[in-house]
């Protein structure tokens, strides 16, 4: 029968080493603790929202091949975002909007994820928000998924106080910033066609998220893609949309069936990891060989280490002034494009920025002299080294781990990795570049064709038919249910509570039952089937049967718990509408108590189907070989 309880969730680590030791971690059993699920996020456990975005889904099942098709890849960026598209009938093809608002005439491959909400209620974005704009807001993608772990030298920021200050809830400004970033790449694609021609033309979206999102958060992206009418979409993992860009153009000619790759895909905000292995005949397909890794120590943590020298050469309070001036503005700029992407280990000398018109106070001491700031190269070190060495770490972490695989798996050089592939804003940086290097030795690693906007036009290969696509997923974690169960072990269950089942009379104790196991191989044409029943009385109404929920469980032990226990997080809850099944298919079950009263109830055996893709599972609903739609989840 199904479990509703409610458990407090587990806490995960993260970063390089925090991020391996909470995959290792195998703490002892502890107590289980009862909770209501009043406590889920409001947004979270919209009923109809949710539903719509299973009718997102259902959208697909109903596309007409038929028809023209153009495919637009998505890519929601902590500091820049972009997009790119293709038509279906010529996948080979695959553009880029590259003409913003505000961007004086230059191409962009992306655009800045910023906002600002003036008083007039107009909303700014992109390049048209400055520095020292009222309202300005950026780096908000992150607080889709607050729980996220920041690196110890990030400066510290509180993600809920960050929450609400927003003029309103998460998705929502991510639904203002998709609604203006899409609206406006429609403009400029429709540019391109004769009038109206878009308007006859099937659209299918695909949005990129970190791999290492929790499903809620990649939930709540689906919800704000919804709200700013970019619908049907998907959702595709970044490094996977790197992968699928990547080794799309070089599958021809210099990857090969059996050889195995990583993609690190370095951003303004995150840093996402996950290894590959390519099989089959051509078109290729990708496999996960090792589960995604990743985290929140992207190339804007060197921006933020900086300004806080900054702020510590000029002084706190002419800081606060200067930081809201165009002067600022222009050398943060500088500092963006012009130090970080060039700063290496080689080349050991200073760097001079200087701040025009700013008027500032000299400190000499510090290299601060007639507006001009002088920073040495281990002041520059000391800003990236953290940085670049976690995301190494985690690189040379995927390497290891895809080795020790591929020779379990007795596979041809199976200690070979053909190749680190680097995309990103972050990946264009050649201190970064030269850290992966340095810890992993004997690979190349390459920064592929259009590397800063490889996500967007990943996420549209994914779309387009006949290309290399991503075939099966490495589980995260363990899923799986809590149940009871007649059969109890003497050893095993010893000590834990058990009851009585009022149908059957027969002693029962509450066990989990793991369909998916942390690190199994997920084929995505292949549902993963569970069994589930459940007891009703006698002739149940729709609503009885449409009310009985069933609590998805997750934990990333490295051992699957035997029973309940708070190490366990809820995935979801499902909602399985059971009225759908025809009557005939309930079993007619009855039985005499100890006292000869004749006790008589319904039972149904189901079966419910996990379809796996890049985004968020898909449930079904099947009873006896027959399906019965979508079941909704709530996260």
């Amino acid at each position: 029968m199904a479990d509703t309880d409610s458990r407090s969730d587990c806490s995960d680590e993260s970063f390089a080493d925090r991020i391996q030791r909470a995959q290792d971690d195998d703490s002892e059993d502890s107590d289980v603790s009862e909770e209501s699920d009043e406590s889920e996020d409001s947004e979270c456990s919209d009923d109809s929202t949710e539903s719509a975005v299973v009718d997102d889904l259902h959208d697909y099942e109903l596309y007409d091949a038929t028809k023209p098709t153009l495919i637009i890849g998505i890519d929601l960026g902590t500091t820049y975002s972009g997009v790119a598209y293709a038509f279906a009938s010529n996948p080979k093809e695959i553009f880029n909007v590259e003409d913003w608002p505000h961007a004086a005439g230059k191409a962009y491959e992306k655009c800045p994820t910023v906002l600002s909400y003036g008083s007039t209620n107009k909303i700014k974005w992109g390049f048209a928000v400055s520095d020292h704009d009222q309202g300005r807001i950026e780096a908000f993608k992150l607080l889709l998924d607050p729980e996220q772990i920041r690196p110890d030298y990030a400066p510290a920021r509180d993600a809920q106080r960050a929450i609400r200050r927003l003029p309103k809830s998460v998705v929502d400004v991510v639904a203002d910033y998709l609604r203006l970033l899409w609206n406006h790449a429609l403009k400029v694609i429709a540019s391109k066609y004769p009038p109206g021609f878009l308007n006859h033309v099937q659209k299918r979206f695909f949005l990129t998220v970190p791999a290492v999102w929790s499903d809620r958060a990649k939930i709540k992206t689906l919800k704000a893609a919804r709200r700013a009418n970019i619908r049907p979409a998907k959702l595709v993992k970044e490094p996977e949309a790197a992968a699928l860009w990547t080794t799309t153009g070089l599958a021809e000619t210099w990857l090969s069936a059996g050889d195995a790759v990583v993609v690190c895909d370095a951003g303004g905000g995150t840093v996402d990891l996950i290894t590959y292995e390519l099989f089959g005949p051509r078109p290729l397909k990708l496999k996960e060989l090792v589960q995604a890794q990743g985290g929140i120590f992207g190339s804007k943590l060197i921006n933020d280490r900086f300004e806080k020298h900054l702020q510590g050469v000029i002084g706190e309070e002419q800081f606060t002034t200067f930081s809201r001036t165009q002067s600022f503005r222009a050398g943060m700029t500088a500092f963006n494009d012009l130090i970080k992407p060039a700063f290496c280990t080689g080349e050991r000398r200073a760097r001079t920025l200087n701040f025009p018109r700013a008027r500032l106070k000299d400190n000499r001491d510090k290299g601060l002299e007639r507006d001009t700031l002088k920073i040495t190269w281990d002041t520059l070190n000391r800003f990236f080294y953290p940085v670049a060495n976690d995301v190494a770490k985690l690189v040379a972490t995927q390497v290891n781990a895809a080795r020790i695989i591929r020779q379990r798996k007795k596979c041809h050089n199976a200690f070979q990795i053909k190749a680190i592939f680097l995309v990103g804003g972050f990946g264009a940086s050649e201190y970064l570049k030269q850290e992966i290097e340095r810890q992993n030795p004997g690979i190349l690693v390459i920064r592929p064709t259009n590397a800063w906007s490889a996500i967007a036009r990943g996420a549209t290969v994914s779309g387009l038919p006949q290309q290399t696509s991503v075939a099966a997923n490495v589980a995260p974690k363990h899923y799986g249910v809590s149940g009871v169960e007649f059969d109890i072990d003497p050893i095993k269950d010893a000590g834990r509570p058990t009851t009585i089942d009022p149908h059957t009379g027969r002693r029962q104790i509450k066990k989990m039952t793991w369909y998916i196991y942390r690190g199994q191989e997920l084929d995505r044409a292949r549902p993963i089937a569970f069994d589930w029943f459940m007891n009703f009385p006698e002739n149940p109404s729709d609503d009885v049967l449409d009310e009985n929920p069933i609590r998805l469980w997750e934990s990333v032990q490295r051992i699957a718990q035997r029973h309940p226990d708070r190490r366990m997080s809820t995935n979801c809850v499902l909602w399985p509408l059971l009225s759908k099944v025809p009557k005939e298919f309930f079993e007619r079950k009855s039985r005499l108590d100890a006292s000869g009263r004749l006790i008589k109830w319904w039972r149904l055996d189901f079966k419910i189907l996990i379809i796996i893709q890049s985004g968020p599972m898909k449930f079904t609903l099947n009873c006896r070989g027959r399906q019965y739609g979508s079941i909704n989840a709530n996260y």
